[in-house]
């Protein structure tokens, strides 16, 4: 189409000629205006398929971006839980030996020296139930000193009161 309508511009403009041949080549069957207005049905035609594809493309972006905000959404609210999780899991184990340790502080300090504290690790919260463990056997130990001389424990019964944990009386 091109073709012909750059062959019919070349005729028509042409060294001069008779106008009524001109009037011809322009308007005449397969004139310039007959193939002009084709190429210009054949541009709105594309012009059309061109903006229905970039309309249908558009919706189906916008469904993408619906359905990617979902699929955030969903994976942050997971992240959101799986973070909170994890925060409940390490306060549980930091608190548990803590508790633990508080309740034989306070089984102790009542008058029940008989108390086991659990500890597992070699850190500070660890070493700490060793020493709350070892104290009634030192606060055993101290009473047993100061008793009076004439019914001080022998050097034997002393250390039987040091390995169990209890107030001798």
């Amino acid at each position: 189409m091109t073709d012909q309508y750059r062959s019919g511009g070349d005729a028509f403009y042409a060294p001069a000629g008779d106008e009524a041949q001109q009037r011809k080549a322009y308007y005449g069957p397969g004139g310039l205006y007959e193939t002009f207005s084709q190429i210009k049905d054949v541009s709105g035609e594309i012009l059309h398929i061109n903006q229905s594809n970039m309309e249908r493309t558009g919706q189906k972006a916008r469904r993408v971006a619906e359905l990617s905000l979902i699929w955030f959404g969903g994976g942050l609210v997971l992240a959101i839980f799986l973070a909170g999780l994890s925060a409940w899991h390490t306060v549980r184990t930091i608190l548990q030996p803590i508790q633990a340790l508080t309740r034989a502080a306070q089984e102790i300090s009542a008058g029940n020296p008989d108390q086991v504290v659990p500890y597992v690790g070699r850190d500070e919260l660890d070493s700490s139930p060793r020493r709350l463990t070892r104290w009634p056997i030192t606060c055993a130990t101290i009473a047993s000193r100061n008793r009076p001389s004439s019914s001080a424990p022998s050097r034997r019964s002393r250390r039987r009161s040091i390995r169990s944990p209890t107030l001798s009386s």
